[in-house]
């Protein structure tokens, strides 16, 4: 605390038709100022940096949606943490295509560009260009029951496109890898990094009940398991989950959130190939860790709140930086020998203040390192 920080979003949302929004939010900052997710920057002068934080066009067309641009798109249950895009992950460059609540059914296809990274290989400079594809198919029971299967996969190499066999709509991304000739099940990835497989694939899924006052939710998902018995005992299962529980009663509502990731969680042979952008993760913060949330919102009336949040983390020695070596290499589950420092936030909004909208405190934040004090104005000016 001392130093003085501020930021100031320019936003407009257009609605040239009636299914048709044109959205953009841009934000001007002082370097050391918390924000609620991720935000990646390098381009600054002085202290001040301005960054295009979404940019999307969205259309829709019930049931039927589309988003083109860049925009939060976190997926799952998780109100705090996320197996595949968390709540807490940076804006993403994306395609996206949603079938809403047709007779209960629901499906997702997801197209999201990654950042290209540089790579020397057999003495030259080469590039690696990185994609991650999501496709999720579901169910909805009135208000009661909730069920969705995911499927994705990182696909990452020299000169690598869009792959036209991850664009089938309805093809099983599992299986369309394992069909390509270059796969083989057991192999060492890297002989044929920039040539061919080069992919980390995950599938999983996520679930919600809601009882009443109560709601009970979760996510899992499995990043390596042998399909044939002869590789299973040189190659532990590689999994994570996810689990809440949400209490509701008049104008306040609790939540606690338990995540955890295996060891090699995200990790891959394949170049490049964890689920990261700029180094900020999408998922779970870190392989080999588990965490606890917790989350308290209080309505005072329709337009004054105030929310509560907190994050614990442990892990082990493993982060996203860490080379795959899980062939014969099996690690406890639960070896976590490092403990975060804990993460605290606490806001106030007053949404028809004149002075003030919102007041709040930020410690550690991300583990960012730093206690702020935020002070916020909210404002708009509307063209008809």
């Amino acid at each position: 605390m001392g130093n003085i920080s501020f930021s100031i979003p320019i936003s407009f949302d257009l609605q040239p038709l009636n299914n048709l929004h044109i959205v953009q939010k841009s934000i001007l900052f002082t370097l050391d100022h918390p924000f609620d997710r991720y935000i990646w920057y390098t381009y600054r002068r002085g202290k001040l940096t301005f960054i295009d934080e979404t940019s999307y066009i969205l259309f829709f067309y019930k049931p039927i949606q589309m988003e083109l641009g860049r925009n939060y798109i976190p997926i799952g249950n998780g109100k705090m943490s996320g197996l595949f895009i968390s709540p807490t992950a940076p804006s993403l460059d994306h395609f996206q295509f949603k079938l809403i609540d047709f007779h209960g059914l629901s499906f997702s296809n997801t197209i999201i560009r990654l950042d290209n990274r540089q790579k020397e290989w057999d003495g030259d400079n080469e590039i690696a260009q990185r994609w991650y594809y999501i496709r999720s198919v579901g169910y909805k029971s009135k208000k009661y029951f909730q069920v969705n299967l995911f499927d994705a996969v990182i696909s990452t190499g020299f000169n690598r496109g869009l792959e036209w066999y991850y664009l089938n709509p309805l093809a099983s991304l599992f299986m369309e890898r394992k069909h390509e000739l270059h796969w083989l099940e057991g192999g060492d990835s890297t002989s044929v990094i920039g040539i061919g497989d080069n992919d980390n694939h995950f599938v999983g899924g996520d679930w919600l009940i809601n009882l009443k006052n109560y709601s009970l939710y979760g996510e899992w998902l499995i990043d390596e398991w042998q399909l044939s018995p002869e590789y299973r005992p040189h190659m532990q299962t590689v999994f994570g989950f996810l689990f809440g529980f949400e209490y509701r009663k008049n104008k306040w509502s609790s939540t606690i959130e338990y995540s955890y990731a295996s060891p090699w969680l995200y990790l891959s042979r394949g170049l490049y190939a964890s689920p990261e952008k700029h180094y900020q993760p999408l998922g779970l913060r870190s392989p080999q860790s588990h965490s606890l949330d917790l989350q308290y919102l209080y309505y005072f009336d329709d337009a004054k709140s105030i929310i509560a949040q907190a994050h614990f983390e442990e892990r082990g020695d493993q982060s996203f930086y860490t080379k795959w070596n899980a062939w014969d290499n099996k690690i406890d589950n639960f070896d976590f020998s490092n403990t975060l420092p804990i993460e605290f936030k606490l806001m106030y909004i007053d949404k028809n203040n004149k002075y003030f909208n919102k007041i709040g405190i930020y410690h550690n934040w991300l583990q960012s390192g730093k206690t702020s004090f935020i002070i916020g104005w909210d404002f708009a000016l509307s063209v008809n």
